[in-house]
């Protein structure tokens, strides 16, 4: 009996050994910054509804709705037009993707003809472009396409795919596209779709599918890179704009099956997530959050302890990613000493958050709250959240195991940790300059600083200027004016002390420049070769604009090291150095000098590993070369010409601002200028006989035409005379070159004849 009993002691104790799960946390390990990626709606958000903006969205911070490009009779939705839910979502967090196919009636759509198609394409991107707002993520070309495109029309690649999206980016170049939104991930598909793509330069900007169910994600994600690696396509941001649930009929909106699908977009680096609308007669309704009267339902609380998440995300770790089991997902805010975690799954039972790297600042002891949410149904209003327990942990190893009780897979939970004892330090902000400021030298340099303590008085503020203590001071207002004579990086910290000795500090780093003016002292002649590491003086947001302070390039070449623009080895016939890591938007100055106006050729040395890159030219804010397309040589140091005829130029000193396209990276090596209108100022001769042709007007004396190699010159005829440099001056017969006339030239080196100015 003994055995017996203790046999079923053993097999109890495997069970519940069995039907606990464990999920881990790592507060050391920060993922990326908190941006609430997944809580977003496809249709969740029309013209009217919900009605409170303030209240009902703005607290969930949405990241992106999608909607219908235009709503009404003769469209494929009813209501919630883009541009219109635009309008009413300025000031909140969210952005709205433009869903172009739902401009067609029907489901499938109706197609009514490529031409007609971009006609009322073109309608939507012109109103879009003249709303002249700027809270859209981009165009989404199509929806579900292998089930709503009928093949009788065409290939849906060639037929329907590459048309929109050139247009687009003729209309609206700058804005996102967004595809191919596969009803479900499919390898074949998206490898078709990709491979067509990238053969016909229509790669979107923004890869986009549907997901049904927590469970598969993983590995279509892991799949779809794959591809991209495999077919030599640069990385895409990847929006989810429909999800939910595989059985989402009842689902859709349930904190508890969410939780999955938001731990998994956070941990894998989806950029936007959309819960979908598809599983109820009322849209408007974030997803499902809000009940069909507009109520707050089980699942708006989840998404608002997710909206209420800051700082950055940290790892979570489940027990089996690849499924729709337990799983969470969590934040860490070390400004607000807070950590977050959400928990849920399909799963009851206890599960064990094990959370590791608590930050040493939070002390040996911890404050756990935990709460949870329940959920009925849909369209079931839930009043708010539950409160369980508020408890004491004691931190071992910077670690703390919070058992929590799961007694329903629809429920959600939230893993509230704080200090327990909170030591108030004083707050301080250097309120002037502003971070990257720049300045012109000799620079004086207003510095501003705000400080305060909540539970005592400031004791003194210390100024520092690279390290080094330029000034203190012990009352307030806290203000200085530091004077920069050189030009350089000056790093400003303030340091706040209060009456306990707590200190607290704050860091901006501003660039004090030089004029802007010409490298090297000296315009680029015009005609000639610009390198275009050689661009103006007067650093970033003067001479240049580069989005990322420092350089990117590891290691650095040991040239203008102390600029902002990221200059690489070149391996380029000639070497030197080439721009890289250009960015969207980003341009540089070159101040040049036009010896003639009027028609030249423009010839960049460009490399790239992709498609759709393009660069602009501009001078004194006119647009000279727009939009050069720069074609994928297949390596980021395979260099190629490309050539633009007809780009005109005024006489004289003159600034040209290059700017990159809308689509990131594009290595550069120089720019050079031909005229189209005059010959070459110079040609190469080679010892002995040559034949040249003489670009000056009029008539010239022979010595003063070749006076740049009269040196090297031993004779020169044509059918009629000649000029022989050895004998008496009265036998030469060839004293003075006639404009457009030929001569054969005979040198005794070879050498550069450059031929005098006109």
């Amino acid at each position: 009996m003994r055995r017996l009993i203790f046999a079923l002691s053993l097999a109890l104790l495997a069970n519940i050994a069995i039907a606990q799960q464990t999920l881990t946390v790592d507060l050391s390990k920060e993922i990326r910054p908190v941006t609430h990626c997944a809580s977003g709606s496809l249709y969740g958000f029309t013209e009217t509804l919900p009605t409170d903006v303030a209240t009902m969205v703005a607290p969930l911070k949405p990241k992106v709705f999608a909607n219908p490009a235009i709503s009404g009779t003769g469209h494929q939705q009813p209501i919630g037009d883009a541009l219109k839910v635009s309008a009413r979502l300025v000031g909140t967090t969210a952005k709205v993707q433009v869903r172009l196919a739902d401009i067609l009636p029907g489901w499938p759509y109706k197609w009514p003809g490529l031409t007609s198609w971009l006609n009322q394409c073109t309608s939507i991107i012109n109103a879009k472009k003249a709303s002249g707002r700027t809270n859209y993520d981009g165009y989404e070309i199509w929806n579900e396409p292998y089930g709503t495109w009928n093949d009788a029309n065409g290939s849906f690649h060639s037929a329907l795919w590459k048309p929109t999206y050139d247009l687009i980016k003729k209309l609206d170049p700058t804005e996102r596209i967004i595809g191919p939104s596969l009803a479900y991930y499919s390898s074949s598909q998206m490898k078709d779709f990709l491979t067509y793509c990238k053969a016909n330069n229509c790669l979107p900007d923004v890869i986009c599918w549907h997901q049904w169910g927590a469970a598969g994600f993983v590995d279509a994600l892991n799949n779809y890179r794959a591809l991209e690696v495999s077919l030599g396509i640069s990385p895409r941001a990847v929006s989810i704009n429909e999800y939910s649930s595989k059985t989402s009929d009842p689902y859709e909106g349930c904190p508890g099956y969410s939780v999955p699908f938001i731990a998994k977009f956070e941990r894998h680096g989806v950029e936007s997530a959309c819960i979908s609308w598809w599983h109820t007669a009322y849209p408007g309704r974030l997803g499902s959050l809000l009940t069909p009267s507009n109520q707050k339902g089980g699942g708006w609380y989840l998404y608002k302890w997710y909206g209420d998440m800051s700082g950055n995300m940290v790892q979570v770790t489940p027990p089996n990613d690849k499924s729709d089991g337990i799983d969470g997902f969590g934040c860490i805010d070390k400004t607000l000493n807070y950590a977050s975690i959400c928990i849920g799954g399909n799963y009851t039972g206890t599960v064990n958050v094990k959370i590791n790297g608590i930050p040493a600042t939070y002390g040996s002891k911890v404050k756990v709250t935990l709460d949870y949410v329940t959920w009925v149904n849909k369209d079931s209003p839930v009043s708010g959240t539950t409160a369980i327990s508020s408890t004491s942990y004691n931190v071992s190893n910077n670690t703390i195991t919070v058992p929590v009780n799961v007694s329903s897979n629809l429920y959600a939970y939230r893993v509230l940790v704080e200090p327990e004892n909170v030591v108030v330090a004083p707050t301080i902000k250097i309120t002037t300059p502003v971070n990257n400021a720049v300045f012109t030298a000799p620079a004086t340099i207003p510095i501003d600083v705000t400080a305060a303590d909540a539970d005592g008085t400031i004791s003194n503020i210390f100024y520092y200027v690279n390290d080094v203590l330029v000034q203190e001071e012990w009352v307030a207002p806290y203000a200085f004016n530091y004077t920069a004579t050189n030009a350089g990086t000056y790093i400003i910290k303030a340091i706040a002390t209060d009456n306990s000795g707590n200190k607290a500090e704050d860091i901006v780093t501003v660039k004090v420049n030089v004029p802007q003016g010409p490298y090297g002292g000296t315009p680029h002649a015009i005609p000639g070769k610009i390198e275009l590491e050689n661009f103006d003086v007067g650093g970033n947001a003067v001479a240049y604009s580069d989005n990322t302070p420092g350089s990117q390039v590891d290691p650095r070449p040991n040239f203008r090291t102390d600029e902002d623009v990221d200059i690489e080895n070149c391996t380029d016939v000639g070497t030197g150095y080439n721009l890289g890591w250009t960015v969207a938007g980003e341009w540089l100055e070159y101040t040049v000098n036009v010896a003639t106006a009027g028609k030249y050729t423009l010839t960049f040395r460009a490399a790239c590993n992709g498609d759709g890159r393009t660069v602009s030219l501009s001078t004194n804010g006119t647009t000279i070369a727009n939009t050069i397309a720069i074609p994928n040589t297949t390596g980021w140091q395979i260099w190629e010409d490309v050539t633009v005829s007809d780009v005109n130029l005024e006489a004289g000193v003159q600034t040209l601002r290059l700017t990159i396209g809308a689509t990131d990276y594009v290595n550069l090596n120089y720019m050079s200028f031909t005229s189209q209108s005059l010959p070459p100022t110079t040609i190469s001769l080679k010892t002995g006989w040559n034949l040249i042709g003489c670009p000056i007007d009029g008539s010239t004396d022979i010595a003063k035409a070749l006076s740049s190699i009269w040196d090297k010159v031993e004779v020169v005829k044509n059918n009629d005379a000649f000029y022989n440099k050895s004998q008496s001056g009265f036998l030469n017969s060839l004293t003075k070159l006639n404009w457009s006339g030929g001569y054969l030239v005979k040198v005794s080196s070879n050498c550069e004849l450059d031929w005098i100015v006109r």
